[in-house]
């Protein structure tokens, strides 16, 4: 139902997001604020910027694009994010970050300590929380429930169509599986006061980027997570947030690169114009809100070129012929993406589970 440009946009947005709110951390500064006032900030974090903290920022992120780039297959045979951390942990002890002090450069005082540095609990068992089901006796706790659900499963469908229409396979999401795991997942979460979790974009994109084939490069993701936090928190405690920051700006500008733009472009102006608004929408509200004005875009695209409101949810669909390999389908009116779903299962039903040709007359 939801249409490429829009999902595109999503992706789009949620890489220039990633990218406003990590790169003042990259700097030794704050994210605080929504998109636009980050993305005004930048050159504020930029002249105020932490020296110590931005010489590891600035070197993270010197890594993270410029190794790619590097046409040596020795070099490629170590992960970019292990040289990144290679360089910065040792910055990192040279700094002293791990011991609050104050330093000066070019007649400036600057501050470093540990909030520049992971924080990870030193007993993961003492860290955890558990419900309090009293909040279900009242109506804001079930609205929380009710959002968190709602949101949390939009979301992760949506990541999951995003990440099929760049996987380099082509695969097709199980989506019933995804929600079942995801609602099973945030449960188990819930009990040990872990936060909700959904299919995430971030994490399958570097996935791929790395040569995942499977969801096991997810499953050993979370497992090696979880055996460095419960095993040696201490070590984790020495990696910089701006090694991590300058990371995530690598992942971010990968989906927002401009070869993403051009791709939409290629393929028309209206579904730039659509690709656009869904990044504008979404920057200046959220995701969910963002995706309704790119898909309202979108319906009004077609309302001003002539599509009839009627054939908007309904389809004008008949089987004018039938034989023994293969079948016709003739279409009136408009076929859209929002009434693609029923014309898809039509499809299924008359000609593909009995193996036949379809011919679809427009």
């Amino acid at each position: 139902f939801f249409p490429l440009s829009v999902v595109h946009g999503m992706l789009a947005a949620i890489g220039i997001i990633i990218i406003l709110k990590q790169f003042p951390i990259a700097m030794g500064g704050n994210a605080a604020g929504e998109p636009f006032e980050l993305l005004l900030s930048i050159p504020a974090k930029i002249i105020h910027m932490n020296p110590c903290i931005a010489a590891i920022g600035v070197g993270s992120l010197a890594i993270m694009f410029g190794v790619p780039l590097i046409r040596n297959r020795y070099v490629k045979m170590m992960p970019t994010p292990m040289l990144v951390l290679m360089f910065a942990v040792p910055l990192g002890i040279y700094f002293n970050i791990s011991h609050e002090h104050v330093y000066s450069f070019e007649g400036h005082e600057y501050r470093v300590g540990e909030e520049f540095l992971i924080n990870v609990p030193g007993n993961m068992f003492k860290a955890m929380t558990h419900p309090d089901f009293s909040s279900l006796m009242t109506f804001s706790g079930w609205k929380w429930v009710i959002m968190f659900a709602l949101i949390g499963s939009l979301e992760s469908l949506l990541s999951a169509k995003a990440i099929d229409t760049i996987d380099p396979w082509k695969r097709k999401t199980d989506l019933d599986r995804d929600m079942l795991a995801v609602g099973i997942a945030n449960t188990i979460c819930a009990f040990v006061g872990g936060l909700p979790v959904i299919s995430e974009i971030v994490r399958s994109k570097a996935n791929i980027d790395n040569g995942a084939r499977t969801r096991f490069a997810n499953l050993y993701h979370g497992l090696f997570l979880l055996l460095f936090v419960g095993s040696v928190p201490f070590l984790l405690h020495h990696i910089p947030l701006a090694a991590l920051a300058a990371m995530l700006v690598y992942t971010g500008f990968q989906l927002t690169a401009p070869r993403e733009y051009s791709h939409v472009f290629s393929i028309g102006r209206i579904q730039l114009f659509i690709f656009v608004v869904t990044i504008i929408a979404v920057l200046a509200t959220d995701l969910i809100i963002g995706i309704a004005v790119g898909i309202g875009t979108k319906f009004l695209i077609h309302y001003l070129n002539g599509t009839p409101l009627r054939s908007f949810f309904k389809l004008y669909l008949d089987v004018v012929h039938i034989n023994d390999d293969s079948c016709t389908i003739s279409a009136a009116q408009s076929i859209n993406f929002s009434n693609w779903l029923p014309f898809r299962r039509l499809i299924e039903n008359v000609g593909l589970a009995q193996n036949k040709n379809v011919v679809v007359d427009l």
